[in-house]
């Protein structure tokens, strides 16, 4: 733990200490840091603005009432999403008519390795195209093909910025587990924004070596690629390699593109009146449970 992060906690852990002394307003306050990052997780489960948003709003007030039982073993913005995350998967296997599409399986081989559908040349995407209507909707449309485990890994990592350590914990899986998925979801997002935003027509795959490094495993450490967490030696080979592959360079651009695109907040932004609906639902909820005289749940015992 850095000395931020330690710091972090600290402070937290005396805001809480303070809501539960009776500052309910507190608690307003750190929710309020954490809206989109809630929204967003739910989001990426429901795929549905208006159930993301209740979602959130009945996860709010299931933290409120679990305040006691918050350990300030990770961040209450960590605490607060895995809250929402369930509340999601809760949402989702009650109502049958969410269904996603799967991740077309043709991408992989039977023995597990990705086959790029699409090897075009990718452009860099000025930040200003997110301002366009249709380009936000074909990242959006792209996003909502991901099936419900790749997307919530997606978005934790790419949209708000976790770490994949953060990550693992978060979803409750290894961090093998969440790089695989991370690299599918970054793969399968290039493939299917190519289309969209590209200018080339399709170029036939072509496997080949190049700096005596295989296509396949470019394409494989891609994301880590990218996320800088690969050798000195893997990175010279990677950069050596796609000075050579016109097909892997495309890849790797293309994966790139997808990171520093879904990375920009306004590509999901926060519903009209969110921000002040999902406060009020929380003071209403509060101050409902004074009214009945009932102990503020968030106390606890000590």
């Amino acid at each position: 733990m850095t000395a931020s992060e330690s710091g972090g906690k600290r402070d937290e852990a005396s805001l809480v200490k303070r809501i539960r002394d009776g500052e309910s307003e507190l608690f307003c306050e750190m929710v309020r840091d954490c809206q989109r990052a809630l929204y967003t997780a739910a989001f990426s489960i429901l795929r549905d603005a208006a159930d993301a948003e209740e979602v959130c709003q009945e996860a709010i007030a299931k933290a409120w009432a679990g305040l006691s039982r918050f350990r300030m073993e990770s961040k209450f913005s960590t605490w607060l999403v895995q809250i929402t995350m369930n509340e999601a998967r809760m949402r989702l296997r009650k109502d049958r008519k969410h269904r996603f599409r799967s991740i077309d399986e043709s991408v992989e081989t039977g023995r597990g390795i990705y086959v790029p559908e699409q090897l075009i040349e990718w452009r860099r995407i000025p930040s200003k195209e997110l301002e366009r209507k249709r380009m936000r909707e074909a990242l959006v449309r792209a996003f909502e093909c991901l099936p419900e485990k790749y997307r919530e890994i997606f978005v934790l990592r790419d949209v708000q910025g976790l770490t994949i350590t953060q990550t693992a914990k978060l979803v409750g899986i290894t961090e093998s587990t969440v790089k695989t998925r991370l690299l599918r979801a970054r793969l399968r997002m290039r493939d299917l924004l190519s289309a969209e935003v590209t200018l080339k027509p399709k170029a036939p795959v072509v496997l080949k070596r190049a700096a005596a490094v295989p296509c396949v495993l470019v394409w494989r450490r891609v994301s880590d690629f990218v996320d800088n967490q690969v050798s000195s030696s893997t990175r010279e080979a990677i950069e050596l390699h796609i000075v050579d592959c016109a097909p892997c360079k495309a890849v790797v651009d293309g994966v790139r593109n997808v990171v520093r695109l879904f990375g920009d907040p306004r590509l999901f932004p926060l519903p009209r009146g969110f921000r002040r609906r999902s406060l009020q639902k929380v003071r209403s909820h509060i101050l409902s449970l004074r009214r009945k005289g009932a102990p503020s749940r968030a106390r606890g015992s000590r």
